[in-house]
């Protein structure tokens, strides 16, 4: 007699995705995962989560400074665990030099950084939601780390597993970028998904450089380097970061890639961008909406589909992060909607702006 299986999703926060993610990775590749992180009211209740998920299958290390938790990241990493620092917009320019020397010792290490989200009334709180230029540019002349957004649509896992497998595959360190609301809403997912979490083969037997060195001296090699020498390694590490905008499926495209004008959105404005999208397209108005998942360095692909486009609108809720990035990769005009008091945006007054800058020109 045939027997009839019920199908049913479950529904998980984004926290706690993130955690059954990692819970399968060290299941299934006998990973040794280590979590790392100082407590704030940020990271306290993500803490939380992995430690229930987790249990027996990951090591938790509580900080009092940012400083010593990527020192004992970067140390859980060199001893070859999956090391996992949770960060919370204030401590991302204390783990600078900590994220450089874990550049410079190509280390793979998982970087989850919950950014603020909440309304900001002046300046200086403004400055609290620039993590992304921070990281961007915060460092050495020379030296940068991939950086991932986290979104509410679909396919959040596929993202995590390409944070882990850009880390091994090209042994760097790599941050992904979240907001608290973005943890704490519930998502639809088929129990198939988290039993067929894999990493490609190759992230483990073909790494972007083979050290010839003895570990024990690698670190004295990159600390003692003459000028020529930090000339090279300097090419090398752009190089590299150059190879990973090159990655495809790093970003989602809705619509014509020809299209007169684009819509790109990042993290957790994908859904309301895709509902703008499709009603702009209602307009009989020429869009394709983008949807980064990368966003530093921006896929190469992104890049040349922008191009040829007449005007780009970027809609972010921060203060223009993506929006000035995107300034310095292309000559395109660009307008920005941005929003910072707490809440999502306005369909309505999203349309009505875009309408208003368009048609006027084309008219």
């Amino acid at each position: 007699m045939k027997k009839n299986h019920i199908n049913i999703d479950l529904r998980l926060t984004g926290g706690r995705l993130f955690a059954e993610v990692l819970y399968g990775i060290a299941i299934k590749y006998k990973f040794k995962i280590i979590i790392v992180g100082r407590i704030t009211s940020y990271t306290s209740s993500f803490f939380a989560v992995l430690k229930e998920c987790l249990q027996d299958h990951a090591e938790f290390i509580e900080t009092e400074e940012e400083e010593t938790a990527i020192n004992s990241a970067i140390d859980a990493s060199y001893h070859g665990a999956l090391a996992v620092l949770l960060l919370s917009s204030h401590g991302i320019q204390k783990i600078i030099e900590g994220l450089m020397k874990a550049i410079l010792s190509e280390l793979p290490l998982l970087i989850i950084n919950i950014q603020h989200y909440f309304a900001l009334t002046d300046i200086s709180q403004q400055v609290i939601q620039t993590d992304l230029e921070q990281i961007c540019y915060g460092g050495y002349d020379g030296l940068s780390v991939p950086i991932m957004a986290f979104n509410k649509g679909e396919n959040q896992i596929k993202m995590i597993i390409a944070s882990i497998e850009i880390a091994f595959q090209f042994m760097t360190p790599v941050v992904i970028l979240v907001n608290m609301p973005s943890l704490l809403e519930t998502y639809s997912v088929a129990p198939r998904q988290l039993e067929s979490i894999v990493l490609k083969n190759r992230i483990f037997y073909s790494f972007y450089r083979k050290w010839y060195l003895p570990a024990s001296k690698q670190s004295q090699y990159l600390y003692h380097i003459n000028k020529n020498q930090l000339s090279q390694e300097l090419k090398y590490y752009r190089t590299k970061f150059n190879e990973i905008a090159k990655i495809n499926q790093l970003y989602s495209l809705e619509g014509d890639r020809s299209a007169t004008y684009g819509l790109i959105s990042w993290g957790s404005t994908d859904i309301i961008a895709e509902t703008i999208f499709k009603r702009l397209l209602s307009y009989d108005l020429s869009f394709c909406h983008i949807h980064l998942k990368l966003v530093h360095p921006i896929p190469k692909k992104v890049i040349s589909i922008v191009q040829s486009m007449k005007q780009l609108f970027i809609i972010e809720l921060n203060t223009g992060q993506l929006a000035r990035l995107i300034r310095i990769k292309t000559f395109i005009p660009i307008e920005l909607i941005a929003q910072m008091n707490g809440d999502m945006f306005n369909e309505d007054d999203v349309i009505d702006f875009i309408r208003n800058k368009i048609l006027p020109a084309e008219s």
